[in-house]
């Protein structure tokens, strides 16, 4: 079971704008990957030079969706999610999504 964060990841087929997707472990910032990484304490989004950050209220199992996912008739949306564990703590998950500092 995830609670699932969808981001939207571009429009179409325009890589250039695409958002970053970045996981927070142990104060630094990574890239997100599909795999699952243990004691995410925060999710950084940064597209056309801004950002967002998802808080969590304690580290968390996370890891992106295995593929993106296409609204192929009318948006073009492109979309990938964030996979936040509930296995481990079988808790509520918590957090904050605020503009990055």
């Amino acid at each position: 079971m995830y609670e699932t964060l969808p981001v939207f990841h571009r429009e179409g087929a325009d890589a250039n704008v695409a958002a970053k997707i970045e996981f927070q472990i142990d104060k630094k910032w990574a890239a997100a990957t599909d795999k699952p990484q243990t004691g995410v304490a925060a999710v950084r989004i940064t597209r056309f030079g801004g950002a967002v950050e998802i808080t969590f209220d304690k580290p968390r199992t996370a890891r992106l969706s295995p593929k993106e996912w296409a609204d192929t008739y009318l948006s073009r949306a492109v979309c990938r999610n964030v996979l936040v564990d509930l296995k481990p703590d079988g808790d509520i998950v918590r957090y904050r999504i605020a503009p990055a500092k």
